[in-house]
């Protein structure tokens, strides 16, 4: 079934987290809405659309996306709701629904699923393929996305298990969707052309039972397909996106160019670091791989 809408039509909550997103109502049914916050980098919204547009190209399980016009004054109200932490309740909802919208500045409309975080100490298998696994590995590796997996450079080990999500599948089975690409690139926050490693190892220690039933072959066709299909989806769903959602246009194209010269060092640092960590994990448990044993990838990333 073909999700393409077309309209805004309502706005339930803002959700509490860092980006705003709100729950709206569209002529498609239910749909969380990014409009963009004044501490973030602009392009943020564009990077998350072909982010999505390229992870599903990879065979990464995805929720779909596209962008729709938000008017001024909803746009306002969203990013200046409030919210109480402490229970994850918006403090004030109910948003006057004015009339329904069909022009204003673009937002990020993204499928909306009703489901729960996956918890990583249960067993993913009959959730997730393999392929997916290695996919979601190579593709948030690729475009340094470590808002879903711990990494080194900018976490402290802790996991966002809200990033993968557990969703209805059909004929009372469940499937892994991955949602929240808003922060590839570190959010916008990392300079163009800095090479910044991404701890694969702490990945396998933190993730072991989502990532037991991926093979090395799994891994490197994962890469592969990262320069086969998602640089060509990449750049494909650049051409989408609005001007108010890519920041400049030399910082758009650097952006652009940047990931598509980490997608060609993927292909060999990948199934290499994998290799490495596999090693590693048959000698010693997930548990005892330690921060400092970090290989270095900087030495083969651009």
């Amino acid at each position: 079934m073909t999700w393409a809408p077309t309209k805004i039509e309502g706005i339930q909550r803002v959700m509490p987290t860092l980006s705003r997103p709100a729950v709206i109502e569209t002529d498609q049914g239910l749909a969380i809405l990014k409009v963009g916050r004044p501490i973030l980098p602009a392009k943020t919204l564009g990077m998350e659309f072909v982010s999505l547009c390229a992870a599903e190209a990879c065979g990464v399980p995805v929720p779909r996306s596209t962008f729709l016009p938000v008017s001024d004054a909803w746009r306002s109200q969203i990013q200046t709701a409030s919210y109480q932490e402490q229970d994850l309740q918006p403090a004030s909802s109910g948003i006057p629904i004015d009339h329904v919208v069909t022009q204003g500045t673009p937002g990020l409309a993204i499928e909306h699923f009703e489901g729960v975080p996956w918890d990583h100490r249960e067993t993913a298998k009959g959730l997730i393929t393999a392929g997916s696994v290695a996919a979601l590995l190579a593709v948030d590796s690729w475009l340094l996305n470590d808002d879903r997996f711990p990494c080194p450079i900018t976490r402290t080990g802790q996991h966002n298990e809200k990033n993968l999500l557990v969703v209805p599948g059909g004929h009372r089975r469940r499937r892994i969707l991955a949602i929240d690409y808003g922060n590839v690139l570190r959010g916008g926050r990392v300079p163009v052309g800095t090479p910044v490693p991404f701890g694969l190892e702490v990945v396998y220690g933190t993730w072991p039972t989502l990532l037991d039933n991926c093979t090395l072959a799994d891994v490197e066709d994962a890469a592969f397909r990262v320069i086969a299909h998602g640089v060509e989806a990449m750049h494909a769903a650049a051409a989408l996106v609005p001007d108010s959602c890519k920041g400049s246009e030399t910082e758009w194209k650097a952006s652009l160019d940047y990931l598509e010269s980490r997608a060609h060092a993927l292909h060999t640092w990948l199934p290499f670091a994998t290799k490495r960590v596999m090693q590693k994990w048959s000698a010693d448990p997930p548990a005892g791989l330690a921060w400092q044993d970090r290989i270095p990838f900087d030495r083969v990333l651009p």
